[in-house]
């Protein structure tokens, strides 16, 4: 049997990412759990080890390691860039 792919409109507190970096054999799954953290926030949030690992049960010294991780695979974390509204 054939199931279908139900896709649903989502409006708020939900996030879309690209499959490129989750499929990306460069990356461990903890750069990646910490890049797609880091993606779900706010566009306010004040990014920080420290809030990190507030946040995830990973310690300051993982996430930091992640964020090297994420550095070095030319993935730049540091300036968010969004999508013009057209």
């Amino acid at each position: 049997m054939i199931l279908p792919i139900v896709r649903k409109k989502v409006k708020c507190d939900f996030t879309t990412v690209h499959n490129a970096f989750l499929r990306d054999n460069k990356l461990g799954a903890t750069a990646r759990g910490v890049l797609l953290t880091m993606i779900s926030m706010p566009e306010n949030w004040k990014f920080s080890i420290k809030g990190l690992s507030a946040i995830l049960p990973d310690g300051e010294r993982k996430i930091s390691t992640a964020l090297k991780e994420l550095e070095l695979s030319l993935i730049h974390i540091s300036e968010p860039t969004r999508q013009a509204e057209i």
